[in-house]
């Protein structure tokens, strides 16, 4: 990225951020890359992780938990836990970075299914039951899937 294009995704971070508190924007942020992902849009998820990277020291957390959740797309999963490892250090805490660190182990670690099945039930984090779901349908439990 260029000085010029760099400081232009910048002002129009800042721009798109308005009055929200830090906090409230990471977040929206993180769904952004989360939703480019979902749409196929690497190229526009890594450009949303450049943004937000360079908005500063208190954005940092939400920058390396949005790198992972590329990292994690892209099958990189040792990129994935070096940027959770410094996302989940976040004051206050994200709180999708457990969801995240089981999301980075492969499909098939029962440690991974075995975290996003307790986020799942005992926090009944939303994201964590659709994961649950996604992951029983993939091995062979469309049952278990539904409820």
């Amino acid at each position: 990225m260029t000085a010029a294009t760099t400081a232009d995704a910048r002002k129009l971070a800042l721009e798109a951020r308005g009055e929200q508190k830090d906090s409230e924007w990471s977040a929206f942020a993180v769904d952004e890359v989360r939703l480019a992902l979902e749409a196929a849009d690497r190229d526009g998820a890594k450009a949303l992780v450049k943004a937000l990277a360079i908005m500063g020291p208190k954005m940092m957390p939400a920058a390396k938990l949005a790198e992972a959740l590329v990292a994690i797309d892209e099958n990189k999963p040792a990129v994935a836990k070096a940027a959770l490892a410094i996302a989940a250090k976040a004051k206050p805490p994200l709180d999708d970075v457990e969801l995240a660190l089981a999301l980075a182990l492969p499909p098939q670690n029962p440690l991974g299914f075995a975290k996003i099945s307790t986020l799942a039930r005992k926090k009944h984090d939303a994201r964590a039951s659709y994961e649950l779901g996604r992951q029983m349908l993939a091995r062979g439990n469309p049952g278990g899937a539904t409820k």
